[in-house]
């Protein structure tokens, strides 16, 4: 955690990296100096009782969350800061590391130490030994060819961030091999921003038109089919405690929250009255992305917008610049932990200039709403985030599209394959015959 906070004053990671633990004592001065960062005074150890006292400046409801990412990982000090082929940490789960490459990958066995009880919510695992590779779409067929000859049992075809595989290749294999290839949803969502700052998407008529004209279910294509995305019409995701279905952009909206086909006539309407038909719009889009890019510039000219797509490698980050103005593109956001908050607090809350937040807005009512939910104890924290995702979706700084899957090929000696809400397949909790 001290090592983390120490990267947040690195001029190149300061702003890729959320502030995450800022609340706790001693932290924001660890962010500040340039000495050793030492939390003593925020975490207090009592070796004795087997406890760890964590004491903030501020409430935080999504502490507990935090403390399960990999940043707040207890490590033996003087473990490196980033992934290596020297010996890795011990674990404390049911398997343990015995050698691990940061390019081709590793081995896992059974941990003899890990005991499994009901107080632990982690079971024992399955086979004795698990062998991990690294997956890339240059060498995704041969490990497809892998699985299905049974000399591997998975093969990853979807991850997180993309499909690794064509929608005509991946609808091959659900025909040719039926049941061996598994999906689950992940914890992400897929939108437009609209930089709210610059025309024409300061008017929120423009903004509330857009959402309205996109064909969500032809983005769902666009983007692979169904079986790698399922489309979204809020920012945080179905399944998320928080999540109260709501889509004021729809044709013929009902009580149930549903997006059922887009309103091209409505849109117009909105464009009409604001004013704004005409204007010229820069298209910002990932390469990975271009087929829904140019579907959205098609949009924004049936509307009576000026065009232009501007297609860029998804390391270029000048789209989170403030500096470059840019008027709208492509973002997706992978949850860091299991909480509305991810979504909304990260990329909506003031300042507008952060570089999370790209559709540069600051909503007063929003801020408050965000504040309240923020120190609500969890139990109660449900419906406070929803207002919030509400509130987003009536401002519509973005346009929500797609909640991305995860897609496997398994082989056929495989049983018990399930996806965990934001770690992907569980390969302990698999069994093989």
């Amino acid at each position: 955690m001290e090592r983390f906070l120490e990267a947040t004053r690195h001029p190149a990671l300061g702003e890729a990296l959320p502030p995450f633990y800022a609340g706790i004592v001693g932290a924001r001065a660890c962010m500040r100096s340039r000495a050793p960062c030492d939390l003593s005074r925020g975490i207090h150890t009592n070796v004795p009782a087997r406890t760890i006292a964590i004491h903030l400046t501020h409430p935080d409801g999504d502490l507990l969350h935090k403390l399960t990412m990999h940043f707040a990982y207890v490590v033996p000090a003087g473990s490196p800061g980033r992934a290596t082929t020297g010996r890795p940490p011990p674990g404390t789960g049911p398997y343990r590391v015995v050698e691990w490459d940061a390019h081709r990958g590793g081995t896992f066995v059974r941990n003899r130490f890990f005991r499994s009880s009901r107080a632990r919510s982690r079971g024992e695992g399955f086979a004795d030994r698990i062998e991990v590779g690294l997956h890339n779409q240059k060498t995704i067929e041969r490990q497809i060819d892998a699985v299905r000859r049974g000399s591997a049992d998975l093969a990853v075809l979807s991850d997180v961030f993309a499909p690794l595989v064509s929608q005509r290749r991946l609808r091959a294999l659900l025909a040719g091999s039926p049941g061996q290839v598994q999906s689950g949803p992940a914890a992400t969502t897929d939108w437009i921003f609209l930089n709210t700052q610059e025309h024409p998407f300061d008017d929120i008529r423009v903004r509330k038109a857009v959402n309205l004209a996109i064909d969500r279910a032809k983005v769902v294509e666009l983007a692979g089919g169904p079986e790698v995305g399922e489309l979204a019409c809020q920012v945080v995701p179905s399944g998320f405690p928080g999540h109260a279905p709501y889509c004021p952009y729809t044709a013929s909206p009902g009580k149930d929250g549903r997006w059922i086909a887009p309103d091209m006539e409505r849109a117009r309407r909105l464009v009409a009255a604001s004013g704004r038909a005409g204007e010229h719009v820069i298209v910002r889009v990932p390469d990975f992305r271009e087929p829904v890019g140019r579907y959205y510039a098609r949009v924004l000219r049936r509307l009576g917008f000026e065009t232009t797509v501007r297609v860029q490698s998804f390391d270029n980050g000048d789209v989170s610049n403030p500096a470059v103005r840019v008027q709208t593109g492509f973002v997706g956001w992978a949850a860091d932990y299991l909480a509305a908050s991810n979504f909304i607090q990260t990329a909506f809350a003031c300042p507008a200039g952060s570089s999370f937040n790209l559709s540069r807005i600051c909503d007063r009512k929003l801020q408050r709403q965000v504040d309240r939910a923020v120190v609500t104890p969890p139990a109660n924290a449900a419906a406070a985030w929803g207002a919030a995702d509400h509130r987003v979706s009536d401002l519509a700084p973005v346009v929500p599209l797609t909640r991305r899957r995860s897609a496997v090929l398994v082989s056929k000696r495989v049983g018990n394959v399930r996806t965990h809400g934001q770690w992907f397949t569980l390969l302990d909790q698999m069994w093989v015959r």
